[in-house]
């Protein structure tokens, strides 16, 4: 699930009814376009480049029966290129409720072609990055796709 670009598309409080089934709220506390190298251990992604263009963070209910966990959390050791916006807490999320699978992040820009292409928006082009792989393996999560064949645990902790 994707949502609430940031001067349009402005639907943060409707998105959050849903997002409240599956135990995420987006805020309005926003991070800069930037590039993330994701750590190796993280679940499913782990290892990659994500081009992140901007987005809101996202706040997590732990006593949620839909499992929410924070996927990728903001580091900001690593700094947006242009714009001074970067907050810490989590950027995409996952939950499983019952035998469902969600993902969610506030802003689809990095699945766009012109980031695919690292062409950027706004004077910001993410050079390097695994942005369709990201997309790939998220799908296949998501969708419970057997041929995915990559070694991760999500387990509710």
């Amino acid at each position: 699930m994707s949502g609430n670009q940031e001067n349009h598309n402005l639907e943060v409080e409707d998105m959050n009814k849903l997002l409240a089934r599956f135990g995420i709220q987006a805020t309005n506390l926003y991070t800069d376009a930037k590039k993330l190298v994701l750590p190796k251990e993280t679940p499913i992604i782990g290892g990659l480049r994500w081009a992140y263009y901007t987005g809101n963070l996202l706040l997590l209910d732990s006593a949620s029966r839909a499992k929410p966990r924070a996927l990728v959390m903001n580091d900001l050791n690593q700094k947006p290129p242009k714009g001074t916006r970067d907050q810490a807490g989590c950027l995409l999320a996952t939950a499983e409720p019952g035998k469902g699978r969600v993902v969610v992040v506030t802003d689809s820009g990095w699945l766009a072609d012109w980031a695919f292409d690292e062409e950027g928006i706004g004077g910001v082009a993410l050079k390097g990055q695994d942005n369709r792989e990201i997309f790939r393996r998220l799908t296949h999560w998501a969708a419970h796709a057997g041929d995915l064949k990559i070694a991760f645990d999500l387990k509710h902790e």
